[in-house]
């Protein structure tokens, strides 16, 4: 099974490194990323599962980084860290599309089930998709069939082929 990857953004250097390290430990991929533009590129250029974004960055703000983040690629699951929150910023975390808020300093054991239940979150919403799309396109391909059959003139065939449930 591929590795959950975790996209790590706080611009306090010590405390992502040694949260890197101990995701790395437990077996995630972890980039590690000091400031929004970095993140964004990094997203831009990348997979990532899950995001973790503390709410106050030197650039910019956790949420406002979320909508952008969401922006490129809105299947990331956002865990919004924060030293300083409060029940306002959390909720509106949660409007913008994060999928949890976790107060500093938190456990590890905490923010280790976080990730692995927004990693569940992001895997069941892109197996709908999957389903979906093919759902498309075996709808697609009656069509083409159809269409060749209606140009042969079997347009009894080509209706049948059509209009025949999945």
């Amino acid at each position: 099974m591929q590795k959950t990857r975790v996209l790590l953004v706080d611009d306090e250097k010590e405390l992502i490194d040694v949260i890197k390290e101990r995701l790395e430990l437990d077996g995630y991929e972890v980039t590690a990323c000091y400031n929004a533009d970095q993140a964004l590129k990094e997203v831009q250029t990348q997979e990532f599962d899950v995001a973790m974004i503390d709410l106050i960055l030197q650039d910019t703000d956790g949420i406002t980084l979320i909508t952008r983040i969401k922006v490129i690629k809105p299947l990331i699951e956002c865990i919004v860290l924060s030293g300083q929150g409060t029940l306002r910023v959390a909720v509106e975390a949660m409007k913008q599309g994060a999928f949890e808020f976790i107060e500093k300093p938190f456990d590890h054991k905490v923010v280790v089930q976080t990730i692995d239940k927004a990693c569940e979150k992001k895997r069941e919403q892109e197996s709908r998709i999957l389903r979906a799309a093919k759902k498309v396109y075996a709808r697609l391909d009656r069509a083409i069939v159809g269409a060749t059959f209606a140009q042969a003139g079997e347009l009894e065939t080509a209706k049948e082929i059509i209009t025949k449930k999945e």
